[in-house]
């Protein structure tokens, strides 16, 4: 994550070069008249609008905030950074699911402790001190989450402090508490992103 970030911060800096030749010119001596000819009539500047295109990365990079995944090797040369394609699979950051009585999901979990989300016949994941949000219960998603996560009206995904999935239960295993427990104690003996589990 460290390198892509990086790679594209150089690169945004690259670009913003472009973006000052093209309105204040390349010649120190006429910068103020090239920036008068610019102002004057922007659309006649084809240098303009092309470095103004450039910079469509920089401001638009959600999948670089929100599509980083752990355990993928990606390269930055390739990643398309404004190109965001939700996953509910482990080791991807939980997609945003839109609320009826609030913005996003995300903002009802934890940002201290794991937590699980279920779909509406999720509890029997309430079981020990992890915070558990029920569908339908502790919060009401505009379309079904459960049918966006792909799961089972039972299944849940175990979720870190920072939002990542790190395991997920197409239904509700036969002992939710042993399945949880032997995940956190995979995930924290540092097994990224955590296995996907299915019943």
């Amino acid at each position: 994550m460290a390198q892509i970030n990086s790679h594209q911060s150089l690169t945004n800096s690259a670009r913003m070069m472009h973006l000052f030749g093209a309105v204040y010119g390349t010649d120190a001596a006429r910068t103020a008249e090239h920036y008068a000819c610019v102002r004057a009539d922007p659309g006649a500047h084809r240098a303009l609008a092309d470095a103004v295109e450039m910079q469509r990365p920089h401001f638009d990079s959600f999948n670089l905030q929100m599509g980083y995944c752990y355990g993928a090797h990606v390269d930055p040369d390739t990643l398309d950074i404004s190109l965001y394609e939700p996953s509910f699979q482990p080791g991807n950051h939980l997609p945003l699911v839109k609320l009826t009585d609030g913005p996003w999901l995300l903002g009802r979990l934890p940002h201290h402790a794991f937590a699980l989300v279920t779909g509406p016949d999720g509890g029997s994941w309430r079981c020990g001190d992890l915070p558990v949000l029920v569908e339908g219960v502790d919060f009401a998603p505009l379309q079904p989450f459960h049918e966006q996560a792909r799961l089972t009206a039972s299944g849940a995904l175990l979720l870190r402090p920072d939002g990542h999935i790190c395991a997920r239960w197409e239904a509700a295993p036969t002992d939710p508490e042993a399945a949880v427990r032997n995940t956190l104690t995979n995930v924290l003996a540092g097994t990224l992103p955590g296995a996907s589990t299915e019943h």
